[in-house]
């Protein structure tokens, strides 16, 4: 049916398709071969548009943090193991940076779990829009209140200099969380991916040793 539609958009219009239907034609073996791999042919590109975008949608869902709209931890780990094998194979750099907001569960038990959700994607939002077009943003856990940022060709005097230019953004933000006005502050830990050493494992086991260093201080 799809595909007797769309050949007949392409008819002139003054053939009407009733009489086209019960008309008689002579065609050979040759013509009904062709025409039937027209119809295959136009069913499969259309089945294939149609899924790719369901899949791609599907797969948008399943990579996207609902909360604050970005990467999520299953994301992280893809993009993380696929840039690893990257760095090992050329000369780049890249740096990490994990960060937690201070005194989190306090928020909570001062002002409830949808105001301080609130604040996270506040917060995510700051960094998202805070980041390079080189960078990625993601949410480390779905239900935490961390957040780790991948900064591609970057060392890690750079991305400490980073580290502590987004720590200072959000300290001076007035956050309006409805109704409600109200400051944060966030610690971060930093490191460099060591190509030669380096896993998904011991990268992020490193970056949340430095991350408990800056929450004693």
């Amino acid at each position: 049916i799809i595909s007797i539609f769309f050949l007949t958009r392409f008819l002139p219009s003054s053939i009407y398709f009733k009489e086209l239907l019960f008309s008689k034609f002579n065609l050979s073996v040759y013509h009904l071969i062709i025409i039937c791999l027209l119809i295959i042919l136009i069913n499969t590109i259309i089945l294939y548009v149609v899924f790719k975008k369901k899949y791609n949608k599907l797969q948008e869902a399943y990579f996207t943090d609902k909360l604050t709209g970005l990467k999520n931890q299953a994301a992280l780990e893809e993009y993380l193991d696929s840039k690893i094998t990257q760095l090992k194979k050329n000369d780049s750099t890249c740096s990490l940076i994990l960060i937690d907001i201070d005194n989190f569960k306090k928020i909570n038990d001062d002002f409830g779990y949808n105001l301080a959700d609130e604040g996270i994607k506040k917060i995510g939002g700051v960094l998202n829009n805070d980041k390079r077009f080189t960078d990625e943003v993601f949410r480390y856990f779905q239900k935490g209140d961390e957040f780790l940022i991948i900064l591609n060709d970057t060392s890690l005097d750079g991305a400490i200099k980073a580290a502590y230019r987004k720590k200072d953004l959000i300290s001076k933000i007035n956050f309006e969380l409805k109704g409600i006005s109200k400051q944060f502050t966030v610690s971060c830990g930093v490191t460099e991916f060591n190509k030669t050493d380096d896993n998904y494992k011991s990268v992020t086991e490193r970056l949340n040793k430095a991350l408990f260093e800056a929450k004693k201080k």
